[in-house]
């Protein structure tokens, strides 16, 4: 279901507005996901013109998100409602830069979101470490930070928001691993080997 071709234009300037590169996370708002580390690093970049911050979803934290970016005055900033499932893939698709945030180390933990950017062909900015980490730099696929570093995520998210050669590069290299490594049914079918 997720991939470069169901980019949809119109969703596309919906999303950037007046910007010219959209940093989208879209999932639940919760305390596990770290998105207030995520706005201190929207704060650090406001000075990066065309560079949009978007958070689709909702959830436990949301409100908090919300009230912190307006009191924070965070123009790069914008909230959009929760979409259905069947929506997520264009959605995604119409990004630039997928946001892949962990608030604290989950030792084991690899985020459906990372293999879901990765099969949109969209350069990761991941918080995290341990085996999501180890599967985005062996992709190369995105650029990989400690949980809660907001300072990493700015000075990462500087560099892909300035450098789009180096988001289609690993954006591409995410596609790649996703088609030949991390797709179900390749998977599901060495599974039933294994155990034949």
């Amino acid at each position: 279901a997720f991939t470069p071709a169901r980019m949809d234009e119109r969703l596309r300037e919906q999303l950037a507005g007046n910007g010219t590169c959209v940093a989208m996370y879209a999932g639940l708002h919760g305390v596990a996901q770290g998105l207030g580390r995520v706005l201190d690093a929207a704060a650090a970049l406001q000075d990066v013109l065309g560079l949009r911050f978007v958070f689709v979803g909702g959830g436990p934290d949301h409100e908090r998100l919300v009230e912190k970016s307006r009191t924070m005055g965070l123009r790069n900033v914008r909230f959009e409602p929760p979409v259905s499932a069947s929506e997520m893939p264009a959605l995604l698709a119409s990004a630039d830069i997928a946001l892949v945030p962990l608030g604290t180390d989950l030792p084991g933990a690899v985020p459906s979101k990372l293999y879901e950017a990765m099969a949109a062909g969209r350069p990761v900015l991941l918080a995290a470490n341990g085996e999501a980490a180890r599967i985005l730099c062996n992709s190369e696929a995105g650029v990989a930070v400690e949980p809660g570093d907001s300072d990493g995520m700015a000075a990462a998210l500087r560099q892909l928001a300035t450098d789009p050669g180096l988001r289609q590069k690993l954006g591409s290299n995410g596609r790649k691993a996703a088609v030949e490594r991390f797709d179900r049914r390749l998977i599901v079918d060495s599974f039933i080997e294994y155990l034949e």
